[in-house]
């Protein structure tokens, strides 16, 4: 895979999704299916109720044509991120690097940590991703100096946490996804969020799990 995660497309992303009055900080939690929008041409979108069978199968067909499938509203969140982008996903893989790094390329956030199992990249492409993800993040950066991003592989569902499902912190909110991190899986799939990471005991929570996993 080239350096460039990101494929050529002509797809534009949109977040059509009526909001109903937000908390004091902004931001609303809301469940919402990865979906795609007919206008003048094929955009992805988010949707707060289930897509439509055509929908759903059109989706799945752009994916096998290589355009990258997202959660926007996840996307637009990293690419407003300061603090933070942490991702703890048992089944990381290039679904989600290619929406986590041409998001990263927007980004000011400090602090990038993925935590995730072996699956079936090897090392040496790993490395290889964790580079790019590296000069996505500092691409626009409005401080001098670089940021690293740290990519742990030591997540094994058999020891603690256990883990099953995915989720990423970007600065205080919490989102939960019931596939790959990112939104990028080409089936029927829902993620919900942001969610405060205070109320949730997120962040604290993914330190434990780097901490344990001696990542």
């Amino acid at each position: 895979m080239s350096d460039r995660l990101l494929p050529a497309t002509t797809v534009h992303d949109t977040i059509p999704v009526r909001r109903g009055p937000a908390p004091p900080d902004g931001r609303q939690p809301q469940l919402l299916w990865p979906s795609i929008a007919y206008r003048t041409r094929i955009e992805n979108c988010d949707t707060p109720r289930f897509p439509v069978m055509e929908e759903i199968h059109e989706r799945r067909n752009l994916h096998h044509r290589g355009i990258v499938l997202k959660l926007v509203a996840f996307e637009v969140a990293v690419e407003s991120a300061l603090t933070r982008v942490l991702v703890l996903d048992p089944h990381f893989d290039e679904v989600g690097l290619n929406v986590l790094g041409p998001a990263l390329s927007r980004s000011q956030a400090l602090d990038v940590r993925l935590l995730t199992s072996r699956g079936d990249i090897d090392d040496q492409n790993r490395e290889r991703w964790r580079k790019t993800l590296v000069r996505y993040l500092n691409l626009n950066r409005s401080r001098p100096g670089g940021v690293e991003v740290r990519w742990s592989t030591k997540l094994d569902k058999h020891s603690f946490p256990f883990l099953h499902d995915r989720f990423s912190i970007v600065d205080d909110g919490l989102w939960h996804f019931g596939s790959t991190v990112g939104g990028g899986y080409s089936g029927l799939t829902a993620a919900s969020g942001p969610w405060s990471a205070s109320d949730t005991r997120a962040v604290e929570f993914f330190e434990e799990c780097w901490s344990v996993c001696n990542a």
